[in-house]
């Protein structure tokens, strides 16, 4: 199981891309793993064949832990044990091996019925709990993409009428909370945040401001900095804005601990990024040291 982040302790495997007894190329994607973060694709460190699977789709273990061998066709495999789970996982519906694609980016797995489609639109799928027999894909060789899904899920809401619930008895007993499972990262997305609100003081400010000048001024600057192939967006300068008020209220970049108040050292400035995953929120870091057009920089490395 590699490590896939410095704080990452352990792994799922979400899907094996390759079956026992199968040829693998050095670099060739061999298998899913799913983080508390992200779904990441796994490369074979070496070629030869996967002589065999230690850990099943579906089963979380330890970083470091061996999940499986790739040796010769004929070379004696060592005594292994299979690595304890780290906790129970629920194990993916089945599906079998797919086919080989030229490219990793572009790989596509297949289901029952010999479905292909993309890792990204297969999770898309699985959290709106979109049954993917029913989609037509419009990739490569018919492949269910990202967009298949999204424009499936729209025809469907146009064509089935909203439910209105009937009126119920006062007596009647109570409809139970329908569940949605969550994925490890919006897991970890919801624990942080919920986390966040009862440790951090929270309040709000309101104000209104005429942003005419700043309009003025960031089309003046996108403009002598066309040729360096940068371009200012507004949350570029209300970053900027939130860095000269921190640098000014410094008390405001602070936490507290031990009785005292802390000021941290730097700015850091957090930008919210939508992903497939969810929502996370990196930070630009060493904001108080950095101009507009460096925030800017640094803002569209980060997203990107």
């Amino acid at each position: 199981m590699p490590q896939m982040g410095y704080d990452m302790q352990q792994g799922t495997v979400a899907r094996w891309l390759k079956g026992e007894g199968e040829k693998v190329s050095r670099g060739e994607i061999i298998a899913e793993i799913e983080t508390d973060k992200a779904l990441v694709e796994m490369e074979a460190y070496d070629s030869g064949v996967l002589r065999k699977i230690l850990v099943a789709a579906g089963v979380a273990v330890p970083v470091g832990s061996v999940i499986g061998i790739i040796a010769g066709a004929d070379e004696h495999l060592p005594k292994t044990k299979e690595p304890s789970p780290s906790k129970p996982a629920e194990a993916p519906p089945s599906v079998p091996a797919p086919r080989k694609e030229p490219k990793a980016e572009a790989a596509a797995t297949a289901s029952a019925g010999e479905v292909r489609i993309s890792p990204v639109a297969r999770r898309l799928a699985e959290e709106k709990g979109i049954d993917i027999a029913k989609v037509k894909g419009s990739g490569p060789s018919g492949r269910i993409t990202r967009e298949d899904i999204l424009a499936y899920e729209e025809q469907m809401r146009q064509t089935v009428p909203p439910q209105v619930p009937k009126t119920s008895a006062p007596e009647a007993e109570k409809a139970a909370p329908a569940t949605i499972p969550l994925s490890r990262m919006r897991q970890a997305i919801a624990r942080l945040t919920s986390r966040s609100m009862g440790e951090v003081p929270i309040f709000y400010v309101t104000a209104e401001l005429d942003m005419t000048g700043a309009m003025d001024l960031r089309h003046t600057l996108n403009k002598s900095l066309e040729e360096a192939g940068i371009r200012i967006s507004v949350n570029d300068m209300v970053v900027r804005a939130a860095t000269k008020a921190l640098m000014r209220y410094p008390q405001f970049n602070s936490f507290f601990q031990d009785d005292k108040l802390l000021v941290n050292p730097s700015i850091n400035v957090g930008i919210a990024v939508a992903m497939e995953e969810g929502l996370v929120v990196p930070a630009i870091m060493n904001c108080e040291s950095k101009s507009l057009p460096e925030i800017a920089k640094a803002s569209r490395d980060l997203v990107e």
